[in-house]
């Protein structure tokens, strides 16, 4: 029940608003930014709401709630945004800086409605709300066939990707393409042999000095699998890396001529750089065995889990290349081989072997935010643990993943485990004492802490526990 001021919005887009002012009418009267499925009772919906006494509040599915920190009027300026069924939900002091509050995703039908709500959550009393500086704004479609457009590894922030009068403009986050991660927005298609592709990158958003974007050859669409990129960062040029492991310095660049192509040619690699799309500079080689149909495309890591990067590229092209093989002649009857024992086989020439710089490290982002997950108060211990301390998908190693799964779960995200896995939360006995699956420190409750606990763990830096909690990487 809430009196609803709205329009269509055909796809995806996104409204911005200010609340100014709201009468206290209840500790939870609601005000604010909502996107619903229709204007019908029962709907679907997502919205970003002030509250009197409870700051902002981020609410979906009629029992799905994220508290969204404080505000002051007149400034409480709030934005929903809306990619495919991912909503996400941002508050702002200035209309200009904006803080994610919560994403949750909503499947809804293409055509649903945007616009301004207020509850009084009084029956008896109505309550008044103002708002200004209101925008509604469509997103572009999304790139078309055969282009595919997704998010790579589940970052914490979803990603999107539009296209418009022949300009890709990605938005992805990530912590990072490097070691353990894989996480990034990729926009791509499928060729099977060698090829190429060719693209110019306009613009980028300086989200971390190691934000990545870029073109990239991938073995295929699952985190993990082997690559090849050629990146634009804020501060350290162009970046040719590969395996997860290896990098190489590509020169600098001047935006919006920052051009770049991969080429595959069997099972090499190459990357080349240039400022005006005809002059290349070979910026580094990689040999990296793929299977013969791989993905080619567009990618952006933002470098920082909590925030979009941005970036534009032009002049994309994706070319094929066929090799036709030559017939051998067929040996006539009359023709008898001569023996050559004196013959010394020609030595094949040794490559010189590229060298590879080693990237500054990547450090891992420390979250702005602090989501606190209900504890577990009564855990019910499940028998013996017999799994790695600290492994929470069960995947049979601590990685990275585990680290991403904690935050996801924190937020209420859905996320994916081997069967027969404790739930995130649950109780479990390990060590011989009881224990909450997910809180590898032993603090009492699952929390961002323990996320950051397993990613420092991960790259060898110090952690604390509390006595007696199993070690991460051990069966406890």
């Amino acid at each position: 029940e809430f009196q609803y001021v709205y329009q269509p919005l055909a796809a995806d887009g996104e409204i911005v608003a200010r609340v100014t002012s709201q009468t206290n009418t209840d500790e939870w009267a609601k005000a604010g930014v909502m996107i619903k499925e229709s204007a019908a009772a029962g709907s679907p919906y997502a919205m970003l709401t002030v509250t009197p006494l409870h700051g902002y509040a981020f609410q979906h599915s009629f029992n799905s709630h994220t508290d969204g920190g404080t505000y002051t009027f007149p400034d409480a300026w709030m934005k929903l945004t809306r990619n495919a069924n991912d909503i996400s939900a941002y508050t702002s002091s200035d209309g200009i800086a904006w803080t994610l509050v919560g994403t949750a995703i909503i499947p809804m039908a293409s055509d649903v409605t945007v616009g301004l709500f207020v509850n009084s959550h009084n029956w008896s009393a109505l309550g008044t709300v103002t708002f200004d500086n209101v925008t509604v704004t469509d997103y572009p479609p999304p790139p078309p066939p055969p282009w595919i457009n997704t998010d790579i590894g589940s970052p914490l922030t979803p990603g999107s990707a539009t296209y418009a009068g022949s300009v890709f403009t990605l938005k992805g986050a990530g912590t990072d393409i490097w070691g353990l991660t894989d996480e990034f927005r990729y926009v791509y298609q499928a060729i099977n042999g060698d090829g190429e592709i060719v693209a110019r990158v306009t613009s980028q958003t300086n989200t971390d000095e190691w934000a990545k974007a870029g073109v990239m050859i991938k073995e295929s669409a699952a985190a993990g699998s082997p690559y090849a990129m050629l990146a634009v960062t804020p501060l350290h040029g162009y970046a040719f890396q590969h395996s997860f492991n290896s990098h190489a310095d590509g020169g600098a660049y001047t935006f919006p001529d920052a051009w770049m192509k991969l080429t595959r040619n069997g099972d090499d690699i190459a990357a080349y750089t240039s400022s005006d799309g005809s002059a290349w500079n070979l910026a580094g080689t990689a040999t990296i065995s793929m299977a013969a149909e791989v993905t080619v495309g567009l990618f952006v890591n933002s470098h920082n889990w909590s925030v979009l990067g941005t970036v534009q590229f032009d002049n994309v092209s994706v070319t094929t290349t066929t090799t036709t093989p030559t017939a051998s002649p067929s040996p006539t009857a009359t023709d008898a081989p001569s023996p050559t024992p004196t013959d010394t086989p020609t030595p094949t020439d040794t490559p010189t072997p590229t060298a590879t710089s080693t990237p500054s490290p990547t450090p891992t982002p420390t979250p702005t935010a602090t989501p606190t997950a209900t504890p577990v108060t009564t855990p019910t211990p499940t028998p013996g643990l017999s799994i790695l301390w600290a492994d929470i998908d069960c995947g049979g190693t601590v990685a990275i993943t585990d680290a991403l799964k904690v935050s996801r779960w924190l937020i209420n995200l859905t996320i994916t485990q081997a069967a027969g896995c404790p739930a995130l939360g649950s109780g479990v006995t390990a060590g011989g004492s009881p224990r909450i699956w997910g809180d590898v420190d032993c603090s009492g409750t699952a929390s961002i802490t323990d996320a950051l606990k397993i990613s420092r763990w991960l790259i060898n830096l110090s952690i604390t526990q509390a006595a007696g909690c199993p070690s991460l990487g051990t069966i406890p």
